[in-house]
């Protein structure tokens, strides 16, 4: 993901259009059938060390706390919104299904993030993308929706970087001289994806600069709860009830 969260940071720190509703789904989606029966991809969570030349270095510890509180957060969101049935993944998946199920994270992790992109971009050539929302991740999870019982799986995927002690001093020394070092992202998705077509239903990002950390399970609350803000299957759920 390093290479997508660069690209994000530049954009999100340059862009005059940014808004605070960042979900987005596709275009025509019938509220009445959305899925109600989700399985949840293990979450990709990845929490890494930010040294002083920029070298970033995953820490198993940090990613695995951060990991945990990703899915405790979703699970109070389930329960409070009443979002809908999450199933767990089955037990004996084969090391092919296993393999497939990685490959389809990595494909989310590129499409995705030119989902959010391009659907924000200025570029004239892409505008229409705000209104043409149709990426997919092709129709290699079948079998989970058959294995499973689901209608549609949720991906989740997110990266933090923390600062050393000496890039934070670092930081303060340079801005002294006029010069800025970028700071410390910390950058959350997450996406519901057909099972069977692939197509990706609705997605959304959190995303913040020095203020949030994975490894804190408030911070991670929060940012969950202004993700599924927005999500579609609660919006039907308060149409319904008049809210």
């Amino acid at each position: 993901m390093n290479k997508n969260l660069i690209a994000f940071v530049l954009f999100f720190t340059t862009s005059v259009a940014w808004s605070a509703d960042t979900s987005i789904k596709k275009a025509h989606l019938d509220l009445g059938s959305l899925p109600k029966k989700i399985v949840l991809i293990e979450p990709e969570i990845f929490v890494k060390e930010l040294s002083v030349g920029g070298v970033a270095e995953k820490v198993d510890e940090w990613s695995i706390k951060a990991k945990n509180n990703v899915r405790s957060a979703l699970a109070a969101q389930i329960a409070s919104r009443h979002l809908f049935d999450k199933l767990e993944l089955p037990e004996n998946l084969s090391p092919e299904e296993i393999a497939s199920l990685d490959e389809h994270v990595a494909l989310y992790d590129v499409v995705g993030f030119n989902a959010f992109y391009y659907s924000r971009a200025e570029f004239d050539a892409w505008k229409h993308k705000r209104t043409e929302f149709d990426y997919t991740l092709g129709s290699g999870l079948k079998t989970l929706a058959e294995r499973s019982g689901a209608d549609a799986a949720l991906f989740i995927v997110g990266e933090d970087y923390i600062s050393t002690g000496g890039r934070k001093a670092a930081r303060v020394f340079a801005a002294m001289f006029g010069v800025v070092l970028p700071p410390s992202p910390t950058f959350l998705s997450a996406a519901l994806v057909d099972l069977r077509s692939g197509d990706i239903l609705w997605m959304n990002y959190g995303f913040a600069m020095d203020s949030k950390d994975l490894r804190i399970a408030e911070d991670v609350n929060k940012m969950m709860n202004e993700m599924f803000l927005n999500y579609p299957g609660r919006v039907s759920l308060e149409n319904q009830a008049g809210l």
